[in-house]
């Protein structure tokens, strides 16, 4: 299952979960890039080396040094990726039980690049964002334990749904009952 950009991306749903786990990445952060390891050994070692292509240039060595390689092939392991959320902490024993949730936002400060305007919207926005909608996500079992795993811009986000002015201490203890930071 892919993971969404923006909004909520449930990652693992067990029968009867005893806690909701929420990631919310940080600044130019992605919710499924932030949380991914990628190392050429592991690669090597659970599927076996790939074929890559090596291209030369056509230019004389004494331009660049020293000749490439024209279109060999040799076996370079390619990198696999490790979405720990899902690939690790799904299969500890210890989260067998827990729902992973996945909360991805609009953090580009600088729209250089990326396609598109740079986001304007306010820390405090964000965290009413992330209020609302983890209020949507967990509307089952409001009272069931929250646990928020975040890194850098995103652990000021949850922080700010605590501290919100728009949302009263009584919303957020009705919309995350027992909450861990």
């Amino acid at each position: 299952m892919p993971v969404k950009a923006t909004g909520f991306t449930i990652l693992q749903t067990p029968p009867d979960p005893a806690l909701d786990i929420i990631f919310v990445h940080g600044l130019q952060g992605h919710p499924e890039r932030t949380w991914t390891f990628q190392d050429a050994k592991v690669s090597a070692e659970t599927e076996g080396p790939r074929k890559k292509k090596q291209t030369t240039s056509l230019c004389c060595p004494f331009f660049l040094g020293k000749p490439r390689k024209r279109s060999a092939t040799t076996d370079v392991p390619q990198p696999q990726a490790v979405f720990w959320p899902r690939d690790l902490l799904g299969q500890s024993g210890s989260c067998a039980e827990a729902r992973i949730i996945t909360y991805g936002y609009d953090s580009v400060i600088l729209g250089l690049g990326e396609g598109g305007p740079a986001n304007f919207s306010t820390i405090s926005e964000h965290g009413q964002a992330l209020l609302q909608g983890a209020a949507r996500v967990r509307r089952e079992d409001m009272n069931r334990p929250l646990m928020f795993i975040a890194h850098s811009l995103g652990g000021l986000v949850v922080k700010a749904v605590s501290a919100d002015v728009y949302a009263p201490p009584d919303q957020i203890t009705q919309y995350f009952g027992s909450t861990l930071y």
